[in-house]
C-alpha cells in the first residue's frame, strides 16, 4: 500500500529509497527487502534498478485473495502455519492470565 501511496503519476513509478521506506514503515532494511521479494513473487510489484543502484517501483493493483493464493501457494501455506502458531499462543496466554487471577 505504501508504494501505491508514493506512486508519482507524472513519472509513472514510485521512487522511495530504502532509508525512506525504513522511516515510513518503521522496520529494518532486511524486512523491506524480504517484503519486496514477496511482492514481486505475488505479481504486485515490479522493481527496476535506477541510478546509483537505487530502485524504482511499479506497484500493481492488488488481486483478490484467491488469485493471490494461487500465485504463491507456498507462501500462503507458510502464512497459514504462522497464523495458527500465533493463534495458539494467544489462547495459551489467555489461559495463563486466567490462571494467574484465579490463584
Amino acid at each position: 500500500m505504501k508504494y501505491l501511496e508514493l506512486f508519482n503519476p507524472n513519472q509513472a513509478y514510485a521512487y522511495p529509497t530504502i532509508y525512506q521506506l525504513e522511516l515510513l514503515l518503521n522496520c529494518s532494511r532486511q524486512n523491506i527487502v524480504t517484503a519486496n521479494k514477496r511482492l514481486e513473487q505475488a505479481g504486485l510489484l515490479i522493481i527496476k534498478k535506477h541510478k546509483n543502484n537505487d530502485n524504482i517501483y511499479f506497484p500493481l493493483q492488488p488481486h483478490c485473495k484467491e488469485e493471490l493464493y494461487k500465485q504463491v501457494p507456498d507462501l500462503f501455506l507458510k502464512f497459514e502455519k504462522r497464523k495458527e502458531s500465533i493463534e495458539s499462543k494467544v489462547v495459551m496466554d489467555k489461559v495463563r492470565l486466567e490462571d494467574l487471577f484465579e490463584s
